[in-house]
């Protein structure tokens, strides 16, 4: 029997379209025969609309009038109204993609979409979006997941945010993903959730990721009426220690949380299943979990949370207990603690082997930069730091900035095993030791884009993407 290559079973065929973009994968198969159509249209395939490799002849093409009966008019209707994604990587794909092609060319026949991906290079394209009212008006019933990556947590994002909430644009998934701090550690008066004029009304949102600038803005996180139906949060405190803001003669008051707002809000946390904490202080985590029910609760993940000293360390162990926290799985609590260095020895004293009552926890001390005094002095601000953290290490996909190589060195063999992040800013002191530096960019190599700065050669950024991509350990 002869075997042509239409008759090839749907296995081969799903091999074959993995390779190629959803967008040539329906301009050379679509009307071929009625199984690939049928195939191309099946939920077996999740097609994305967006420019990756694309040439100008292509774009030509898509933008071009076509007769109603056309080959190319029909693949492209049709490749359209079952695109499962938009993704938009810098400012000219919304522009072709929204404003001249779908818009003009296919009358907005979006009815198999249900994510929106808007990488950072693009993300002034969301005001467009938010206010292409045809499209928000479309999208309210159907679209699942949208996800905005952002530079940094300032001026767009707080704009955004601010539209978003203002419209109440609301999603099962919402990411708000920052991929880097403020650069400078010092205090800054920033607008935050406290400043928007509406009332934050995400009554669809399941599960959320964004960014807030003082752990105080919890509180409008955790109000009943906010998020109604929130199961799964991740959350990053942006602005520095309270301390910071003390030294600049600023009262500390409206932007540390208090157990009494916490109180008086009734804010809640019955529904989260999972909580992903970043960046806050110790003693605001423990007004947090003393304060607030977390009944549902089976995954707890802290990464980065400090303090000046070890006193708070008993509360914190009480607050993770069982009878604290019913439903919190062994296996799925995992930390990062941060302490001035010099509390080594005294926590070994107090708390190694003897009272800390984690499994398999891990120590060391390292330095950390703390501050980037200026893009052309590498003399920036360092300081020693002592991390306590949960072993086996499983926490750098949650980690958005790395400092030095200790880390990758001691658990590299853990982290390389199931570790998938799109975005990391790795600051390091410059080392001449290849074993350090190989071992450190063979864990990363599942980063799509590293941002990476070398203290000691010279005071700028690097980037870095795909880095080491094959598996070469």
């Amino acid at each position: 029997m002869t075997l042509t290559f239409e008759l090839l079973s749907n296995e081969i065929w799903l091999i074959i379209f993995s390779y190629l973009s959803s967008r040539h994968v329906w301009r050379a198969f679509s009307g071929i025969n009625r199984r690939l159509n049928q195939l191309l249209s099946s939920d077996l395939i999740h097609h994305t609309i967006d420019l990756k490799g694309i040439y100008y002849s292509e774009i030509f093409e898509l933008l071009e009038d076509h007769d109603n009966n056309s080959h190319d008019r029909r693949w492209q209707a049709e490749f359209v109204s079952h695109a499962h994604a938009i993704c938009l990587e810098n400012k000219f794909d919304y522009e072709i993609l929204i404003d001249r092609w779908i818009a003009t060319k296919t009358n907005w026949q979006l009815s198999s979409l249900r994510i929106i991906y808007i990488l950072r290079e693009a993300i002034t394209s969301m005001y467009s979006l938010l206010h292409a009212l045809r499209l928000t008006t479309f999208l309210k019933s159907r679209l699942h997941y949208l996800h905005l990556v952002f530079d940094d947590p300032w001026y767009t994002y707080y704009s955004i945010l601010s539209e978003m909430v203002e419209k109440r644009i609301s999603y099962p998934i919402m990411i708000l993903e920052v991929t880097r701090g403020h650069q400078y550690q010092r205090w800054e008066r920033i607008e935050d959730l406290y400043d928007i004029k509406h009332p934050l009304y995400w009554i669809h949102t399941v599960r959320l990721t964004l960014s807030l600038q003082h752990s105080s803005e919890l509180i409008l996180l955790l109000m009943p009426q906010a998020l109604p139906l929130l199961e799964h949060l991740n959350v990053t405190i942006e602005q520095p220690q309270k301390d910071s803001i003390s030294k600049r003669g600023q009262s500390i008051k409206c932007f540390e949380l208090c157990e009494k707002d916490l109180r008086c809000t009734n804010a809640a946390g019955t529904n989260l299943r999972s909580f992903v904490l970043r960046q806050i202080e110790l003693d605001d985590l423990l007004i947090l979990f003393n304060t607030l029910t977390f009944p549902l609760l089976h995954t707890l993940t802290l990464v980065d949370i400090y303090d000046k000293s070890l006193d708070n360390l008993l509360a914190f162990q009480q607050s993770i207990s069982p009878s604290n926290l019913p439903s919190l799985k062994h296996d799925q609590f995992q930390f990062l603690l941060r302490f001035p260095a010099k509390y080594e020895h005294e926590w070994i004293r107090r708390y190694y082997k003897i009272g800390w009552p984690f499994d398999n926890v891990g120590f060391h001390v390292d330095e950390r930069i703390v501050e980037l005094l200026s893009y052309s002095s590498p003399l920036d601000i360092i300081e020693a730091v002592f991390f306590v953290y949960s072993v086996p290490f499983d926490l750098l996909k949650h980690m958005r900035t790395v400092h030095n190589y200790e880390l990758f060195t001691r658990h590299s063999t853990i982290i390389r095993k199931n570790f998938v992040c799109q975005n990391m800013e790795w600051l390091c002191k410059w080392s001449s030791s290849e074993i350090q530096l190989i071992t450190s960019l063979k864990t990363m190599r599942n980063i799509e884009t590293l941002r990476c700065l070398c203290v000691g050669i010279n005071g700028t950024f690097s980037t870095v993407k795909s880095l080491l991509g094959s598996d070469t350990a």
